[in-house]
């Protein structure tokens, strides 16, 4: 497989050399999966350093453990018992094509989390649209809000990713799912959405003694908005892309 960035293919990491997120699971999506919508496109965290460099194999079909969708959802139904949490993607997003998210991978992918009855904590961030906004029709935005409320449903957690305060205020009256929201770079300590809803730093931001393993709470589907300052070969932009907001 050679020069081929559409392919769907999935990368699982039994023990991560990532501190931050901890000794857990963690997987990656080929970059094919991010919807053409997502403003992070080319500053986002996952296109810096040695990530970077990962992830570009898996979407050119470089990696020799890069696998097709069946058979990474088989590793999910096969990860050891002792798998109560496990993070879906450090790079890349959820089963889809262009906006729209593919129901049919995204709820086989909810059931291998918790298949013969043992959730193993799958969670995960995705960026498909829920909004009819900038070319994205209601049809699509509806339709995604549906797959990711199911997949909730279902126990395996996907947080809405906000670009900015502001839409995680629209994102949480959805009432779909758990938000996130990137904040500027330098944001510390209380943080607030303009309608007043408390925004959690990340805690492994915050302290390197936390990290995704020890910490949890995007694994939590009832819970306050949790921020993560931009970071990463692309914190310019996207303090840039926040400020216009302003």
């Amino acid at each position: 497989m050679k020069e081929h960035e559409h392919l769907d293919l999935y990368l699982m990491t039994l023990k991560t050399r990532n501190t931050k997120v901890g000794n857990i699971p963690v997987s990656m999506s080929s970059p094919a999966t991010c919807p053409p919508s997502c403003k992070l496109r080319g500053m986002c965290y996952a296109m810096t350093g040695k990530l970077n460099l990962v992830w570009w194999k898996l979407g050119q079909g470089y990696l020799t453990n890069g696998t097709y969708f069946s058979d990474f959802c088989r590793q999910i139904r096969e990860l050891p018992a002792s798998v109560n949490v496990w993070r879906h993607n450090q790079a890349g997003d959820l089963p889809g094509q262009h906006n729209r998210l593919s129901r049919n991978k995204c709820l086989q992918l909810a059931e291998a989390n918790r298949a013969d009855g043992r959730n193993r904590g799958g969670y995960t961030y995705s960026h498909y649209p829920v909004f009819a906004k900038d070319g994205v029709s209601e049809r699509v935005a509806q339709h995604n809000r549906e797959v990711v409320s199911e997949m909730n449903t279902r126990g395996f957690t996907v947080n809405l990713s906000a670009d900015n305060p502001t839409e995680a205020d629209e994102m949480a009256k959805l009432g779909i799912g758990p938000v996130v929201t990137v904040l500027p770079s330098t944001a510390k300590g209380k943080q607030y959405t303009p309608e007043g809803r408390r925004i959690r730093v990340c805690p492994a931001v915050l302290s390197k003694k936390v990290s995704c393993a020890t910490c949890g709470v995007c694994n939590v589907q009832d819970r306050v908005v949790i921020g993560f300052p931009a970071h990463g070969n692309g914190k310019k932009k996207v303090d840039a892309m926040l400020q216009e907001v302003k």
